[in-house]
Order: structure tokens, then sequence, then C-alpha cells
């Protein structure tokens, strides 16, 4: 028996470089990594070549893999798999550590595969298994016009309807699509026809299907929006929408000749589709109202077939054979289906807001979508779901997305050739141009535009040149331009309803009486607009809150979902219009209304655009229409945070936290006049303000330095702490102004709100339990109510200025990051960071009603990081003045307002009051221990010194518990100091630095440093409290299936995932077996989460099918685990016992982004064994335990894991792919609502939806290679959306 085991032990050892590459003929087989279940090997480069029958295709399952990756992107040893035999065959993808069972399917009868090691970590590597089969020609086609922002990066996708595996179809650079909407497919000549509306210009080209051969089949003109494409194999036709120039048209393939089908009562085509047995041609049109058409192919016989219920009915599917018509609409996000007459209309999904469908595929029963996402046109990431219609489901299924704008979406089967041929099959119809099919396998012929019929019906000649005749229908004359004084009236385009003229530059101004709101309503708006560019290049109105051209500005519009309304906060509102040279359109139609209203608004601040420095906003918002604009500083903001309201000077304050600068600042409202209230050292971390109009002071939370402090309003600006014991990270504060009180977060461990008077007396906490990141407040002093919101607990909750009372008032999802928390009347506006928290590139505000129950809407969101909302109504200043209200209650620098209407003085930090107790004198003490003084002289106390202690990185600390957080210790003022004394083990020490790794159970824990003074002087430091995010310790637990039991045809389970500990907990649990698909239903214990999925009753093709369960926790480059279950069916009858092989394992938790996922398999046959099979089970054993102990004294040799890892935006199991390619993660992209209107950059368009978390998986896909399955969250429908889209990306 030891012999057995050296001869194991040996051969073990000795194949670390066996099996590097091979090829492959079998229908079947394994595929390992060098010296699997072993470490590789380093500087491997193995290359595998599977080849199959002419007609096969291959199916690669891996079971295994794990492969060194970049905790960044990409990966140091990976896997290249392509559709071929060679080096040079289309990518499908490199892989390093994708979540199993992993599996990528051949589109020909060959697959090609490179292992390649670098020189350092080595790991098991992978495994896989392979089978060849006879498959049917499928596949989907996939537009894509790239990466936002970047140019000439359009792509056309092949993809699995399966399995999704896929590839960029490989143009050369020179040929490769620009822009490309529209796609389909010619199985005769197996090439691509595609549509552009490009940079350069708009048509129609084609390739083969590897990207050869690329040839332009239309040249159309720069109005030429071509946004629709269908061809017809047997006809040999082309057929396209051109919402440029208005109209549906065909070209031949054979000549390319042209022939216009329709043209009048045509506004906006969009999607096409064909029956090409009886040449029928349907198409969507976005006019007023939107409709959907069919014609015959010639345009005889045209009817509308829907016109109700539509908006942007953006793709087709036709089902001739079911006698069924599909669409998806983009502005009632929804499927429907009618038959080809327009009767027994159906709803089979109704989406959310936060869907934008374009293109749409029928394929066998189901049906495939392209999602553009709640950002519309301008949306970073878009996605593929389908939505089976066997199985009478009103769910979708989100099975991909990228980094990209995906278009539209084809579906190719086979079977399509084996259809019965139409009248122009043979021979073209025997025409020489155009055949036209007819029904019963007739047909006709027809000419391209300019050509006439010969008379013999078969032949075209050149037609005569003629002129149409000027229209002699007189048009009503509406003025350009005009200004209005009436309190109401109406405003309208010039010859509207009729089109307005080309090049056109009218202005109106409207003036109201003072202290009066301008609202006006648009019930009609049509002009030129593009498709590609989201913004409106063409025609426009454009709309300011002033009298002339430099006012404030709310933005362009030129396609805003009606009615659509804009109200000024001022007496006046300027219009402009503008018309280019080139088509003209209706136009528009409004009317307006002058009336005297409070002066109210929302006040909101953004940090701009992650990718853009000093790039700060504050916004104006009226909170009831939407209305904003940027205020027009006359200097640069610097990522601001926190705002307020003076309404005595009419003056913005805000805070500003920025690499170079930490400071308070001020403003006119209207943006002049910029003063620097307060500025701090680089350490200090301003994150909250409030403002004391009465008392003139200014508050403000510093969470560098660990105070609550405030500011005189008047200058010179003095400063005092107000509190700094035991405080740790202050955030949001308000104020109490009536009677001197302060309330301010913390999140200190453990977080709490606390309450002080404005001179620190008084000072207790309100709330100190299930608190995390408490990050705003709100206070409603009359109706004892204290609100916040916490980013941590996903929370808005309130309580009564004392503490007690405590309500949760709403509970989001883990896609929520609140942040900013304002009372208006009776409403919270919360600015809300969305799911990838700071790092988000796209954030919301959202409002919840606090009447007639709670009920929370988005109203906006914008492509920046908005941090706080700050509500202002003219009437909070009255409700009586406080103590310091008249004459700043006769104190020459702070006045502290007392209950009852008084007062007291106070003085700034280093001051004293004197003995009249009003005004403030220099602090001093009496010398009693220096002899060279006399008794009784003051001398100056010396100045105060200040220790603190900053981290490294950002608190909470996440960490697997081997990452290092290096601490500060920081003087303030600057002192020389000779030394530093820690109360921790320091790791490593260089200078005032201390670094530290902590673990788990140092969480909470209380750090503290100790600087020598050059003159002998120690200084003890502000206590520095550890904050700890840590994972969930192992894997997802599976439990509830029927372990030892054979399931029945018919049974039914209910099976549960379980993730426990972790803090946070883990975000999102993903539970689903295929048929199965996850409730959605997270349950969010104490110290777990889990996620229950019914599955039944089972059939008999369950037999084998793997449940799969991961968690997604707030940092998923540590955390992205996953188990599953394999379910075991009765086939042949009768009840079986079996045991499951591995149970539920313990799986080994993971960091820097290397999940596993653990197989529980079931072995119906494992009751069955013998003495002797017990003997050998036990040498077996012992074997193993031998080769364990030898792989893990090899692991040794490892490298650690690196540090540096960062956050991955993909919410499923972590997947590492060369990011040049595929479908895939090609930067952070974060979510907006879908917004179909389109504006300039300036301003913020609204929007209503309730809570979705859509956004809570929305990049679960591989980095480079392909679309990954995941499910899609159905959200609710609130209220009908503003739909406005517009391309500043406004609220």
């Amino acid at each position: 028996m030891y012999a057995h085991v050296l001869l194991v032990l040996c051969f073990a050892v000795a194949q670390s470089d066996a099996d590097c590459g091979g090829t492959f003929a079998a229908l079947s087989g394994t595929i390992q990594s060098p010296n699997f279940p072993q470490e590789h090997g380093n500087d491997q480069n193995c290359t595998y070549t599977i080849t199959a029958p002419k007609g096969y295709r291959i199916t690669l399952n891996f079971t295994q893999m794990d492969l060194e990756a970049s905790s960044l992107s990409g990966c140091y040893d990976y896997l290249e798999i392509r559709n071929g035999g060679d080096d040079t065959a289309p990518l499908f993808g490199r892989y390093c550590n994708n979540p199993v069972p992993f599996v990528r399917r051949s589109f020909e009868n060959q697959l090609w595969m490179k292992f390649r090691s670098d020189s350092s970590v080595t790991s098991v590597g992978f495994s896989a298994t392979y089978t060849a089969e006879p498959s049917n020609d499928t596949f989907l086609l996939i537009t894509s016009s790239g990466r936002s922002g970047v140019s000439n990066d359009g792509s056309i996708f092949r993809v699995d309807t399966n399995t999704i595996s896929n590839y960029r179809v490989p143009f050369n650079v020179s040929d490769g699509p620009d822009n490309p909407i529209a796609v389909d497919y010619d199985p005769v000549q197996k090439r691509i026809y595609w549509t552009e509306n490009g940079r350069y210009q708009n048509g129609i080209r084609s390739s083969f299907l590897n990207g050869t051969d690329v040839e332009t089949v239309l040249n159309a003109s720069r109005a030429a929006t071509l946004d629709g494409i269908a061809v017809d194999h047997l006809s040999r036709l082309i057929f396209y929408t051109d919402a440029g120039n208005n109209r549906v048209a065909m070209v031949t393939m054979s000549s390319y000749a042209h022939k216009t089908i329709v043209t009048t009562g045509v506004m906006n085509p969009r999607a096409i589709v064909l029956d090409i047995k009886n040449g029928v041609l349907f198409w969507s049109d976005w006019s007023s109202p939107a409709k959907i058409e069919r014609a015959n192919y010639d345009g005889s016989d045209r009817r509308a077939v829907v016109d109700m219920s539509l908006y942007y009915t953006n793709g087709l599917a036709l089902d001739v054979q079911n006698n069924k018509l599909y669409w998806a609409d983009a502005g009632t996000d929804r499927v429907e289906s009618s038959d080809l007459e327009g009767n027994g209309r159906t709803v089979h999904y109704q989406g959310s807001a936060s869907k934008h469908f374009f293109g749409l595929a029928l394929f066998e029963s189901t049906l495939f979508l392209t999602d553009w996402g709640p950002n519309g046109a301008s949306s970073s990431r878009s996605y593929i779901v389908k939505q089976p219609l066997s199985t009478n489901t009103t769910n979708v299924t989100r099975i991909g997305s990228i980094a990209e704008r995906l278009n539209d979406i084809h579906a190719y089967h086979e079977k399509i050739l084996a259809s019965a041929p139409n009248g122009c099959g043979n021979n073209n119809g025997g025409c020489s141009v155009i055949c036209i099919p007819l029904p019963n396998n007739s047909s006709k012929c027809a000419c391209a535009d300019g050509d006439i019929m010969d008379s013999d019906g078969i032949t075209c000649v050149q037609g005569p040149t003629t002129t149409p005749a000027p229209s002699t229908t007189p048009r009503p004359v509406t003025p350009c331009g005009r200004t209005f004084t009436a309190l109401t009236g109406k405003i309208q385009s010039p010859n509207f309803p009729n089109n307005y003229d080309s090049n056109l530059n009218c202005t109106y101004v409207i003036t109201a009486p003072v202290g009066s709101r301008i609202t006006v309503n648009f019930s009609h708006m049509d002009f030129e607009t593009s498709v590609i560019n989201t913004g409106c290049p063409y025609d426009y109105i454009e709309i300011r809150d002033g009298d002339n051209g430099t006012a404030p500005y709310f933005g362009r519009f030129c396609k805003q979902t009606l009615p659509f309304v804009r109200r000024s906060f001022g007496n006046k509102l300027y219009i402009k219009f503008f018309t280019d040279s080139s088509l003209t359109h209706t136009g528009f139609n409004a009317t307006y209304k002058s009336e005297r209203m409070d002066d109210t608004f929302l006040l909101v601040t953004s940090s701009g655009r992650t990718s853009t420095s000093n790039d700060g906003a504050i916004f104006r918002i009226d909170p009831e229409t939407i209305s904003n604009y940027r205020v027009n500083m006359s200097i640069t903001l610097d990522n601001p945070i926190a705002v307020d309201y003076d309404p005595v000077e009419g003056r913005i304050y805000w805070t500003e936290s920025s690499r170079y600068f930490n400071r308070i600042r001020s403003s006119n409202l209207d943006g002049s006049n910029v003063k620097t209230v307060y500025s701090s050292f680089l350490v200090a971390v301003l994150d909250g303000i409030a403002v004391d109009p009465l008392s003139r002071l200014i508050f403000y939370t510093d969470a560098g330095n660990n105070r609550i402090a405030m500011v005189t309003m008047s200058t010179p600006h003095q400063r005092k702490i107000v509190a700094s014991s035991q405080v740790e990270k202050p955030r949001a504060i308000v104020l109490d102004t009536a009677n001197g009180v302060v309330y301010w977060t913390d999140w200190a461990a453990p977080a709490k709100i606390e309450r002080a008077n404005y001179d620190g007396s008084g000072r207790r906490t309100l709330v100190n339990l299930e608190l995390v990141y408490t990050n705003g407040l709100a206070i409603d002093v009359p109706n004892n109510k204290l609100y916040w919101v916490d980013a941590g607990t996903n929370r808005v909750e309130s309580s009564d200025l004392e503490g007690n009372r405590r309500q949760i008032i709403y509970t989001g999802s883990s896609s929520r990051h609140f942040f900013g928390l304002a009372l208006f009347q009776n409403a919270l506006y919360i600015s809300d960071w969305g799911v990838y928290g700071s790092s988000s590139t796209r954030s919301y505000i959202l409002k919840a009603s606090l009447t007639n129950g709670t009920r929370v809407t988005q109203i906006g969101s914008i492509s920046e990081r908005l941090n706080d909302v700050h509500a202002y109504h003219q009437n909070s200043l009255d409700s009586g003045p406080n103590g310091c209200g008249s004459n700043n209650g006769g104190c020459s620098v702070i006045c502290i307002p007392l209950p009852s209407n008084s007062s007291k003085c106070a003085c700034s930090d280093n001051e004293m009051l004197s003995s009249n107790g009003t005004t403030c004198v220099p602090a001093t003490i009496i010398a009693t221990t220096t002899p060279k003084t006399t008794l009784g002289t003051t001398t100056p106390i010396p100045r105060s010194v200040y220790a603190s202690i900053t981290p490294s990185e950002s608190n909470p600390f996440v960490t697997d518990g081997s990452k290092r957080l290096t601490l500060t210790c920081v003087l303030s003022p600057d002192e020389p100091v000779i030394g530093y004394k820690w109360d921790v083990p320091c790791v490593s020490r260089v200078g005032s630095t201390c670094t530290i790794i902590p673990k788990v159970a140092d969480d909470g824990k209380v750090v503290t440093c100790t600087p020598t003074l050059a003159n002998g002087r120690t200084v003890d430091s502000a206590g520095y409290h550890i904050s700890l995010n840590y994972p969930p310790p192992s894997a997802p637990v599976i439990t509830g299936y029927n372990s030892g039991v054979l399931n029945q045809p018919g049974d039914n389970l209910t099976l549960t995932c379980t993730v426990s500990g972790g803090k946070p907990l883990v975000r999102h649990v993903v539970f689903e077996c295929p048929d199965y698909p996850d409730n959605e239903a997270d349950v969010f214990g104490a110290k777990d989460v889990h996620s229950v999925l019914d599955i039944g009753p089972l059939r008999a093709k369950d037999n084998g099918r793997t449940c799969e369960c991961y968690a997604t926790w707030t940092h998923p480059a540590f955390y992205n685990q996953g188990s599953s279950v394999t379910l075991r069916v009765n086939v042949s009858g009768g009840h079986s016992p079996f045991t499951p092989t591995t149970g539920n394992p313990s799986p080994s938790t993971t960091f820097a982004g290397q999940g596993v996922a653990n197989q529980v398999t079931g072995d119906k046959d494992s009751n069955t064994g013998s003495i002797v099979g017990g003997v050998v089970g036990v040498g077996v054993l012992l074997i193993i335990v031998l080769i364990v102990i030898i792989f893990l004294i090899m692991r040794k040799r490892r490298r650690q894991p690196r540090d540096d890892t960062q956050a991955i935006v993909s919410e499923s199991p972590p997947q590492y792919q060369d990011p040049a390619v595929g479908f895939g993660n090609l930067g952070n992209s974060a979510f907006a609502m879908y917004n179909p209107t389109y504006d300039t950059p300036g301003a913020v368009g609204g929007v209503t939806v309730t809570e979705s978390e859509d956004n809570n998986r929305n990049a679960a896909q591989d980095n480079a290679g392909e679309f990954h399955k995941v499910p899609l969250d159905p959200s609710q429908v609130v209220s009908a959306a503003d739909a406005s889209a517009q391309d500043n990306e406004k609220y």
C-alpha cells in the first residue's frame, strides 16, 4: 500500500509540465491545465485544438477555473478561447477566475484554446469537459454603438442563444461599423446587413459573417436617419426606415436600385419587419400619435395596425405562422403583441421607467430584447433580456450586459431557409429590377425611383423628369418672437400648426408683476431631432430664468414627453426658438400663467462628473416642476458637499472638501460675490453645514479634526468649537434656531445621533442603535420630529427630538446609498448615490411623501455625484425671532439663543468673556511659577495644540484580515516633535505614521498616539476608533434539498441560500435554477441574508440541473462567492435513495476578487459498498491526505495576494477577462432613470418611479468576453414618468 502511495506522490510531482496542450478529435473528452488538480507551473504556453465533423458544434463546460487574476482588471494567467482552429479565429475572450459551471459553445466545428501563465503565482488551473454534437446554425446578431464618448467604436456581436457565448465580428479597423443601428442577415450569401448613422456618413453596409468583404449598399444623405432594416432573402430586397427623410424604402441586393415605398403621413419611422411570403411590411412610427402600420411591398393597402397607447415603439418581431406581431415600446416600457390585423392586443411584460427597450427579436418561442436602461440614448451600459412565450410568464430575464450602447437585435435559425419560396424566389419573378411577392406564390414587377415600367410589365425604363406644382394652400402666420405682459397667454412657433420655416431665431419674453412666478406648459413639441446625438443639434427651444440670453439656463429642449412644464424662480422668463437650414416640423404650442407664489426652492450640491476635476456645481430646483439650473458661479467649485441658505442676505453657504482646499464659501443666490468664510487644514473634512440666519452663525462638522464648530457670519469670521470630546466622524448637522440646539450624526462605533446646546452644554445621545452611515438629518421643530437617512441600513427614519418614538418611514434596497436629506412642507427630499456609493457616475433625487402613507418616487437623476439637499421656504423666517435676532443679543462676538427668547454671549477659541458678560478679551492666566515675573502679572496662555489620527484609507476600512492600515499622528497647529508613542503594536513605523494590520476582532477598538514636543510637553491625541468592513467568512450555504432521497416528478422543493456574517451584510443573494428564476425577495436578518427558491413541480428534465446561489458584498473585490446544488429526479420510476457526495462543503473565503463556486452534487448509486470497498476507501483517503499535505507545502511558495485590489463593477461572481474584447465591464457605469427627452448640458429634467433594484446587479458580466446570465429585477411604476431624458442629463 505504501508503495502505491509513494508511486502516486512521485507521479504527482513529476507531472508538473505534462499535458501542456494537445489536439482533440473525439466527440467528447476532458481538457485540463498541466498537473491538474495540483498547481500548474510558471511560464506555461499551451494550445488546445478541438476539431469535430462538419455540421457539429462544440460545447465546453468548465468545472474548475482558478487562475491568477489582476485585482484591477484582466488576468495574469489566463485561458484564451477562440471560435475556430487557430489564433486568428474570432475571440470569445480571456478568462482566469470565472464561476463554474462556465460554458462556451463554438459556432463552427472547431474550438481553439491557449493557456498562458506568467513567472510568478501559480494555482490549480482549470478543468473542463467538452462534447461535440450536430447542431442547427442559430445565433443572434446585436449592434453596438460602442462605449460612450469613444469615437469609431461600433461593433456587431454574434451571440449563442443558449449559452450566450459571443464574439465581436472581427472587422478591419478601416471597415468597422460607425455607429451601427439596425441589423439583419442574409442566409443565402451568409452576409450581415446593417444601417449606420455615423459621424461621416449614413447608409447601409454589408459584410460576410467573419467581417470580410465589406460593401456599401446605400450612401444616404446626412439628413437621413436609418433606424430600421429588414432583409427579404427570397426577393433579394433590403427594406429600411429613414426618420430623417420621413420615408420607408427598399434597395435591391443585386444592383442596389432604390425605391421609395411610402412618404406621406410618415414622420419618425423606426422598426421594420417583413412577411416575405405575402410581400407585406410592418413598421413603427413615432409620430403623434405613435402607431404601427402595414402595407404591401409596393405601398398599396396601407393601414394602421395599432395606433393607441404607443410612444417610442423601437422593436418589432413577426410570427407569420402563428399570426402574431410583437413590439417593444420605450415609452410605455411594455412588450406587447397582437394579431397581424392589430386585434387581440396582449401585454406580455410591463417594465419600469428604468427600462428603455430598443431592439426586439423572436427566436423559436422566446423574445430577445436590447435595453438601454434608465439613461436612454446617453446610457453607458445596456442589456440583453429575454422573455419565454411558452410558459405564459410575464417575467423577463436579463442574460447579459455591457458598458456600451446596444441597439438592434436579430435572431437567425437555419430552418428559415426551409420555408416555402415566395413568388420572387425563382429568377427574381422574371422582373428586370424589383420583384414584389404576392400571396399564393405569385408576384408583380416594380421599378426604382425615377424609372417607369415598360409595356411588357417586366422591364424598367427611365421616366420623365417632373416638378411638383407648388402648394397654393395659405398658411396662418404666427409672429417670430414677442413680448408678453398679460398674466396668461399662448406661445406658438411660427405657422403653427403647419411647419415652421428654416433659419429662424425667435425670442419670447414673458414679464409678470414682481413677486409672481411664471409657469409655461407645452402641449405640443415637434422639432427636427437627432436619434444618434442625444442633444438638440438642429432645431430647439432654449429657456432661461430671466429676460435675456445670459440669464440662468434651464436648458435646450426639442423632444419632451408632454405635458412639459418649466417654472421661473423670478418674474421673468426668456424663450428662444432656433431652426437650422434643413428639415422643418410643426414646432411647439404652449400656454403660460403668471401667479404670486412663495419663494421656494431646493439647493443641491454636486461633486461633478467623476472623470472631471473642478466640475462641482450647485443646482437650484423647483420642488414641484423640477425646473432647475446650475447656479452660475463666478468661480470654480471644488467638490462642494454640504449646503445651506441665508434668507436674510440671500446668500448660499457651502462646504468644500477637495484635494487642495477644505473650506466654507458663500455667494449670492445668482452665484456672484463669492467669499471664503473659513479655511481649514487639509486634514479637515467638512461634511455638514447649518446656518442660523437669526443668530448669524454657521455651524459645521469636521470629520478630519473630530469636532463640531461654529463660525460667525460677520467679519472677521470668528470660530468656536462646540464639541470635540468623543466626536469621531461627524457628518450631518441641523439646528433648532429658536432654542439654540444643534443636532448632528456621528459615524462612530457605534454610530449615533447627538444633540447639544449651541455652547456644547446639555449634550446627550439621542439614537445609538441600528445606525451605520447616517448621512442626512432634517428637523421639524413645530411637530417635534427629527428625520434621518442612513446609507448603511438603507433606511429613512424619524423620532421625536428626544430620540423616542422611533419609526421607519422607508427601507430601500441595497442599490441605494442615501446622502442628503431635506424637509419641505410634507415631503422629504433625498439625494441617492446609487449602487456604487461614492464612486457612482450617476445619482438621484428621491421624494418621500409623508402624507397618506409613505410613497417614495424618484424625481430626477444626473451623471454626477449629488451630495447635500437643502429646502427653503420663505415662511421659514416667520417662526418668530430668537433671543439673538436683535443687535446680536448685545454680544460683541457670539450670541447663543436660549428658550423663551433669551440668550447669552460667548467668545471664539482663545478668547474669553470679560466681566461685563458681553465683550470678549484675549484669554490669560496668572503666572505663579515663573520667578522672573512679578506676582500678578499676566502672561498669554501658550497656544493650544491638538493631536489627532488620520487613516490612510477611507473609514470604515475594508479588509480581509491581512490588509495594512497606515495611521498618521497629526498636530494642529504644527509643532516640532521629537517622538511619537502609540498604544498599538505597529508592524512598521516611519516618523508620525504607524502601520497596523487590523483583524476582525479589532473592530471598534480605540487607538491613540502621544507626540512628545520639542519643549518636552506631551499631547494625547483624540481617540481614533477603528471601524472595519469585512466580508462573510464563508460562501453561501444551501439548505432544503432532499438529502438522501431521490426526488420524484411532481415533487416541490423549497431551497434556502443563506450567507452569514460580514459587516455590513451582503447586499444581494441571487438564487436560481434553470426555469426557476430568483424571486428577488432577499430577507435581511440581524446576522445573515437569505434567499428562498421554490422549485416544482419537478419534471424529469430537471434531473441533473444545477441550482446556483451567489452573493455580492458591498465590496465585490473582496467577496463574491457562490454555491450550488444539483437536482436529482427519478427518471425511471420508483424511489432510490442517494447521498450527496459533498453535502454543503466548508468553502474557503478568498479575497481580491477570487470567489469560489462550490458544487453540491448527489450520487444516487452511492448506497452500494462492501468491506473490500471500505478498505480500498481508507487507502484512497490516506493517499488523498498525503497529496493534500504536499499540495499545501507547494502553495506556501506562492506570493501573498496583492493589496491594491479595487472594487469591481460586476455584482455577480467576479469574472476577469481581457478588457479589449467581448461583452464586459469596460469601465464603471452607473444608471439613470429612463428619460426619452433631449436637451443640452445645463439643467436637470424630471422623472418619477418607485424603488428599483435593477442597478443592484447592473454589471453581472465578464470583464470583456461575453454576456453573463443574471436575473432581471421586476420594478413597479408608481406614476407616469415625466419621461424627459435631456442631453444634459438633468434631474
